[in-house]
């Protein structure tokens, strides 16, 4: 039996690991998310979807939002999931698929946020709102549920 490359070898382990710390991501101990970090940094450092030139941000800013708001669910706006273990990313290629999720509501809060704007702009009331929640320096922080 030959041996197993390093990389397949890691990405074997990070999809073996991935479902059970996902189900148990909003109680993850510190050690624990240090390493569902550094599995979805790893499952997403070679993807490169068009949404990310479209928004204009740096990409490891995206990642950093998507792995605070979405894996971790750190957002004020999270509460205590129920999902069942089948319901988590079976593998790094389902976590870029969160990924694109995730970009294409920061692309479509930016778009209702100028059409909010926009019509505040132009005088048709006074609308507050919003498809995502935004961070307080303007960035995309999108309100999808992976």
């Amino acid at each position: 039996m030959g041996a197993v490359p390093s990389h397949e070898f890691v990405r074997n382990l990070d999809d073996a690991i991935l479902p059970d710390l996902w189900y148990r991501r909003t109680r993850l101990s510190a050690d624990e998310m240090v390493s569902m970090v550094e599995l979805v940094k790893r499952a997403l450092h070679t993807y490169h979807p068009l949404e990310l030139q479209a928004l204009g941000e740096d990409k490891e800013e995206l990642v950093a939002q998507f792995i605070y708001a979405k894996v971790l669910r750190l957002a004020p706006s999270h509460i205590e999931t129920h999902a069942c273990a089948e319901s988590a990313p079976s593998n790094g290629y389902a976590l870029c698929a969160y990924l694109r999720r995730y970009l294409i509501d920061c692309l479509r809060s930016a778009g209702h946020q100028r059409n909010v704007d926009g019509e505040r702009r132009h005088g048709a009331g006074n609308r507050s709102a919003r498809a995502g929640a935004r961070r307080p320096g303007g960035k995309c922080l999108a309100a999808i549920r992976p």
